[in-house]
């Protein structure tokens, strides 16, 4: 991003993007992690965008308030993404203790 910013659907539209640029078809993908990095308090002065549009201190507020949501309600709410029923949601009992190390104790899933 040419400017910092805490708002995280500029952060996720971004991951979209070139998530896009990377795809390809047929290909078999995983899960992966992302890294940031450049990242300092919001007090911390920065870049500032000579071009921000007014509605720039009521995003803030949005974000804080889903910041606030997300910190009282960590399991249940979450911005940009599907919420899924509760029999299909990810049960951590069934994974192995040491999933990312041992293939062969990957989960199997079968489609019919």
């Amino acid at each position: 991003l040419a400017i910092g910013t805490q708002d995280t659907r500029r952060l996720i539209n971004a991951a979209k993007q070139l998530l896009q640029g990377i795809y390809k078809e047929g290909y078999r993908y995983q899960k992966c992690g992302i890294q940031l990095s450049g990242l300092h308090p919001n007090s911390m002065p920065g870049q500032i965008d000579l071009f921000a549009n007014p509605k720039s201190s009521k995003e803030r507020e949005l974000m804080d308030c889903f910041d606030k949501i997300n910190h009282r309600f960590p399991k249940s709410t979450s911005i940009a993404a599907t919420g899924l029923n509760k029999s299909w949601q990810f049960q951590p009992e069934r994974m192995s203790k040491r999933y990312t190390t041992r293939r062969n104790e990957l989960a199997i899933v079968k489609c019919s």
